[in-house]
């Protein structure tokens, strides 16, 4: 398992989509379609004999829902403001190895986000039809790793705890 003293990359990619579909909670209710792909790519690359790991993330979405209010009965009125949303995500992180199969690092995550609300009913007036927002955060990361392979375990645990602190005045997060 990486014995190579060069460094060593791992690639991967993950793609999610969403169709047709309604998603409820007990705040709001919403109704996702015509949404383009959330997709993202992730590297990981292990230095100085998996003694460091840095990885970072890279995505892209956009979606397309219909917001129906706040509460569980707002969908039963039929009145909705389409949404769409579109963003990037950059979260690096870098890992170093503190114990044997333990890791410690710091992770950032960046996420602007432009909010545009395709509304057009004399009936509500909304302020504004666009609205941008950055999500940023730094955090801390505590890996246990004792897998035999990343890719293809055949025995060991792997636990990630992450944390995630956002500022306003140090990140410029609108959270």
């Amino acid at each position: 398992y990486l014995s190579t003293p060069y460094p060593t990359l791992f690639r991967s990619a993950s793609f999610s989509f969403f169709f047709n579909d309604t998603a409820t909670t007990e705040i709001y209710t919403l109704s996702l379609h015509d949404a383009l792909p959330i997709s993202g790519v992730k590297q990981t690359t292990y230095l100085k004999g998996d003694s460091w790991r840095i990885n970072g993330s890279l995505g892209y979405f956009k979606l397309k829902y219909d917001f129906f209010g706040i509460g569980n009965d707002a969908g039963d009125n039929g009145i909705s403001i389409p949404i769409t949303q579109e963003g990037i995500l950059f979260s690096p992180a870098v890992f170093k190895r503190v114990l044997e199969n333990v890791y410690v690092g710091l992770k950032y995550r960046l996420i602007p986000i432009r909010t545009k609300l395709n509304f057009n009913n004399p009936k509500i007036t909304i302020p504004k039809n666009q609205i941008d927002i950055v999500s940023s955060g730094l955090g801390f990361i505590i890996d246990y790793d004792s897998r035999d392979n990343q890719f293809y375990p055949y025995k060991g645990m792997f636990f990630d705890f992450t944390t995630n602190f956002a500022s306003k005045t140090l990140l410029e997060s609108d959270f």
